[in-house]
């Protein structure tokens, strides 16, 4: 099966095929995804783009698919530059426990690394770029992480889990007429 131009389709077309889910996290990460109508023939599902305008030179709709991919490029870009500046020359451990003495001058923990991310996080919530709920489920779940890796103590891992206010593309209006009594 071909699409397009150099576009093949997958040989196993039932067991290749995506599902719904798969075809909405693709879409949802800037990805264009190819499937099969009903006669097995092979579909653009919803082609994702970088271009701002049709062939026909009009605004090019699909472009609202990129948001949470851009989305999230700009955050990692924006705390790969903030990072740095905001902890220069630091030297880094893991969280000492309760009650133990601070951390000596210039020494940074996972935990003041932590606070400063949900911090600049909590200033893209507030952009309207990055959804509350969301923010406060990964910091209360614990899966944004923050910890000096373990084969590498020159090294922190952080993991931000985001999901991304989506852009209003359409509004779904209905409109009754009643009849008059």
């Amino acid at each position: 099966n071909v699409i397009g131009s150099g576009l093949y389709g997958s040989n196993d077309i039932t067991s290749d095929k995506p599902t719904p889910s798969s075809t909405e996290s693709a879409i949802g990460n800037g990805v264009s995804i190819i499937s099969y109508d009903a006669a097995e023939n092979l579909i653009a599902v919803r082609p994702v783009t970088t271009y701002s305008q049709n062939s026909a030179g009009g605004p090019d709709r699909r472009l609202l698919d990129t948001q949470n991919v851009d989305a999230a490029y700009v955050i990692a870009r924006d705390m790969r530059s903030a990072l740095p500046a905001e902890f220069p020359n630091a030297k880094v451990q893991k969280d000492s426990a309760p009650g133990a003495d601070p951390a000596p001058a210039g020494v940074i923990e996972e935990r003041d690394i932590k606070a400063f991310v949900i911090t600049r996080l909590r200033g893209w919530q507030k952009a309207g770029v990055i959804l509350q709920s969301a923010l406060d489920a990964a910091i209360d779940d614990g899966t944004l992480v923050v910890e000096v890796n373990a084969s590498d103590a020159t090294q922190v891992d952080i993991l931000i889990p985001i999901q991304v206010i989506p852009p209003l593309a359409k509004f779904g209006v209905v409109v009754n007429r009643e009849p008059v009594v």
